[in-house]
């Protein structure tokens, strides 16, 4: 059994001047794996260099391949043009990780479950998600990702119903409120039974909403190359903690460093510090 399974997709990130293998999903998990954690991958790439080349880093990083299946659409790949560090995304459609689909035989057992909305812009891949749903994971991660216009209402609730722990940034935060008609992270966790939520906050920070307190984690100010993947990172580390049965109150500190780390390098995926990995 894996400890972890990510869900969704892979796909690169193409810069003006490189490419970079990215998805929230793959990144999620390449940040898991560096705490340690045994990760299974579920998505599609294609049958073209870029799934190759994806397939290759993958394998190297230690992630589980059963899992993504190989297919005629192109490997996915989204534009990425930075401002002042901020990344605006282009993301295009018809791609591989659309068509996600079960395999044969039941669905995966894992303690943890990471799962995102963006991969849910196909009607293939929600069954897809709900089929992993069923496999009776104690922690079910919704890392909310709302990219152009691929997500609904109804999306973000179900995501929400099916949670343990939730994690956005503010800005999602704002349409997560409207769509829940709530005004406050524990009422949202109360209506919806979620532990945790876990609101980032850019420079400001993170903010960890529980049911009895609220704590707010603060980084040191550094040069931001761009922001790609840090969110994935705060994801990853969270899910560590919980998988090695970590207080959340104490893996938010180090999650926010993970952060922080992130945004100073270029592209998604990058190695964390020695000593940060020790203390998770």
């Amino acid at each position: 059994m894996a400890k972890a399974i990510v869900f969704g997709e892979i796909l690169f990130d193409v810069f003006a001047d490189c490419e970079c293998l990215g998805g929230a999903p793959l990144n999620c998990g390449w940040y898991l794996r560096q705490f340690g954690i045994e990760v299974q991958m579920v998505s599609a790439i294609g049958r073209d260099r870029r799934g190759q080349e994806a397939e290759q880093l993958i394998r190297e990083a230690g992630i589980g391949l059963d899992l993504i299946a190989k297919r005629d659409e192109p490997t996915g790949y989204v534009t990425v043009k930075l401002s002042n560090g901020e990344p605006d995304f282009t993301i295009h459609e018809g791609v591989a990780w659309d068509h996600i689909e079960p395999t044969d035989g039941g669905a995966p057992k894992a303690e943890l479950l990471y799962f995102g909305s963006l991969a849910q812009r196909t009607k293939v891949n929600r069954a897809t998600l709900k089929w992993l749903l069923g496999n009776g994971a104690g922690y079910r991660l919704f890392d909310v990702n709302l990219r152009q216009d691929y997500y609904s209402p109804d999306i973000l609730r179900d995501g929400l119903a099916a949670a343990s722990l939730l994690k956005c940034n503010h800005e999602e935060w704002e349409v997560l409120k409207e769509v829940a008609s709530v005004d406050k992270p524990w009422e949202l966790a109360e209506r919806f039974g979620i532990s945790a939520v876990v609101i980032t906050r850019g420079a400001a920070g993170v903010d960890l909403y529980l049911p009895d307190e609220t704590i707010h984690a603060q980084s040191k100010a550094s040069d931001v190359v761009d922001t790609v993947g840090a969110g994935d990172a705060v994801a990853a580390v969270l899910g560590a903690a919980l998988i090695k049965g970590r207080d959340l109150p104490e893996a938010i500190v180090l999650a926010m460093e993970a952060g922080a780390f992130v945004v100073g390098q270029r592209g998604a995926q990058t190695e964390l510090p020695e000593e940060l990995k020790a203390r998770c």
